[in-house]
């Protein structure tokens, strides 16, 4: 069999098997395992290998879930660890009126127009690379609404960070600024809402989608609501950083899971979440996420890395699948050319039965008149290499 060659474009070719008279060729087993297949689609017999699907798959979650969803950041407290709620101080829904309400976390401005004042050290390298740190910054009141559509809502957005608040409020003294350079776009001022200063979580996940503009920053008020982490916290958590792995083998250079970390020809990066690590998956504190919460039970429902990312769907292909299609534990399950073949699930792993003891299919000739190969182990389906009648 020649080498595959390599094309430009990065797909491998092969040349077309032969036989020692030069007719395309096409070995037993491949011609058997194809068989197998169409004989158990026909008959909906149960699947011969099915493992590795435990975690649900994910698609796009709309824009508009992200109004659901609420910032958090994961603490542990001795053997506990737990969700803080991060949605604000204690007069944060001061101005807040029904139908217009504050969103939980202060926008930081860091990629369009007016970006926020980093004073210390935060001025050096990029905001990213502060991310999770815990900081200082004024923020001012806006106002977002857009013509010709229905959200409207108000949100803090900071004017300056700094990793102190005896730093921020020293820098505050001898610099000038405008607050109305920050409420730009579809932002305004909110009249009468005065400007102050909160601590929190910077999080800076970088410039992942071509119309970012903010970062956040994740406040709490010492009162603020706490949910302890579950494995099924976990195991959503996972099924979230699983789909970016998986669409980030699809390496499309132009989204928030390319292969390559660096920036695109527009400027945009991969998000920092992917390629997901082992501790990542596992919810370590100081992990700062958006969870979904149920007021009503008092518990988190979703765990997202981003605002507008994945969203799983509400069952795993494991959990979906009928017991009637699932890899056979028992003899007596077994198709008939899966009894032929040889194949049978124990405890998750496929292992090699003996064969049937009155077996439907004993043999296939697909070859030249020649005797049979040896047959393989635990099977009584044989067959031989299948030529084509011409080279076409």
């Amino acid at each position: 069999m020649p080498a595959a060659e390599q094309s430009k474009d990065g797909v491998k070719t092969f040349d077309v098997r032969v036989g020692p008279d030069g007719r395309p060729l096409i070995h037993g087993a491949s011609f058997k395992g194809a068989l197998r297949s169409a004989y158990e689609t026909i008959t909906a017999s149960r699947y011969g290998v099915f493992f590795e699907h435990d975690d649900r798959l994910a698609y796009r979650s709309p824009a508009r879930h992200a109004l659901t969803l609420t910032p958090a950041r994961v603490c542990r407290d001795g053997d506990t660890t737990y969700f803080l709620l991060c949605r604000g101080d204690a007069d944060w829904t001061k101005y807040s009126q029904r139908g217009n309400l504050v969103q939980d976390a202060v926008w930081v401005p860091a990629y369009k127009g007016q970006k926020v004042h980093r004073i210390g050290a935060l001025a050096k390298g990029d905001l990213t690379d502060h991310h999770g740190k815990k900081v200082y910054a004024r923020v001012v009141l806006c106002q977002y609404e857009r013509s010709g559509q229905k959200a409207v809502f108000q949100v803090w957005r900071a004017t300056h960070l700094a990793l102190t608040q005896r730093e921020l409020e020293a820098a505050l003294r001898k610099t000038t600024w405008r607050d109305e350079s920050f409420a730009t776009g579809h932002l305004t001022l909110v009249r009468g809402a005065a400007p102050k200063i909160v601590r929190g979580w910077l999080s800076a996940t970088g410039y992942s989608i071509g119309t970012k503009h903010d970062e956040r920053l994740f406040v709490a008020s010492p009162d603020a609501k706490t949910v302890p982490v579950t494995e099924e916290h976990k195991k959503f958590w996972r099924s979230v950083l699983r789909s970016y792995d998986l669409a980030h083998g699809y390496n499309d250079p132009n989204a928030t899971y390319s292969r390559d970390p660096s920036p695109n020809k527009n400027g945009v990066v991969r998000s920092r979440h992917v390629p997901s690590s082992p501790q990542m998956r596992e919810l370590p504190p100081g992990t700062l996420v958006y969870v979904k919460y149920d007021e009503e039970r008092g518990d988190v429902t979703e765990v997202h890395s981003v605002m507008i990312g994945r969203q799983p769907f509400e069952a795993s292909p494991s959990e979906l699948l009928h017991e009637s299609l699932r890899p056979a534990d028992r003899r007596d399950q077994l198709s008939p050319l899966t009894g032929c073949s040889g194949g049978c699930r124990s405890g998750g792993v496929t292992t090699t039965l003996r064969p049937m003891t009155a077996p439907l299919v004993t043999e296939v000739d697909c070859g030249s008149g020649q005797s049979p190969a040896p047959p393989m182990t635990g099977a009584r389906l044989f067959s031989h290499p299948v030529v084509s009648p011409s080279p076409r």
